[in-house]
């Protein structure tokens, strides 16, 4: 056995080469997880519209979460939750860089839940919780899912069956 020979060196109750070994394979694991993360984006969905307001009433209950300074801007850009304990819809809202009465609205996920906001013309009807939308209307079919550039732009965006309104620019969608 020769002096250098790292295999009979222990650190700890470990040879050197099992502890190499261990390493390995703890950076492969933790390597598949993150990659499997990645993997599992949820998508993203922009509204462009004008309004004196950051804060847009889109049916939905909201915790602000974070608020911070946009890169070469004055501007603050921030983050809220979904209220609801099962959902993980994120919201970020910011005034655009180019047009500061233009505020930019992005939604990253979808509900997993009916909206708890009743409309405003069921307010003397005895409360109901709103259906969810079903598939085929779902956020992602009204603004055709998978598109990098606008998919329409329009005076009202209604969304069935929940009596929410939106008066958007433009709707971009993200992947």
């Amino acid at each position: 056995m020769s002096p250098l020979d790292e295999s009979t060196y222990k650190v700890g109750r470990l040879s050197v080469e099992e502890r190499k070994e261990k390493i390995h394979r703890y950076m492969k694991k933790r390597n598949e997880r993150n990659f499997s993360k990645k993997i599992k984006k949820e998508p993203k969905f922009a509204f462009k519209t004008h309004s004196e307001v950051d804060h847009l009433e889109d049916g939905y209950r909201w915790r602000k979460y974070e608020q911070k300074a946009v890169k070469n801007s004055l501007l603050l850009r921030s983050y809220y939750r979904c209220t609801s304990a099962t959902c993980g819809v994120k919201k970020r809202v910011e005034r655009s860089s180019d047009d500061p009465a233009v505020v930019v609205t992005t939604y990253e996920g979808q509900h997993t839940h009916p909206s708890p906001i009743v409309p405003c013309n069921a307010r003397h009807a005895p409360p109901r919780p709103l259906p969810f939308l079903p598939v085929e209307l779902s956020m992602r079919s009204l603004l055709g899912f998978g598109m990098s550039s606008p998919v329409f732009s329009s005076d009202n965006l209604v969304l069935p069956g929940t009596g929410i309104y939106f008066s958007p620019l433009l709707v971009h969608c993200y992947q």
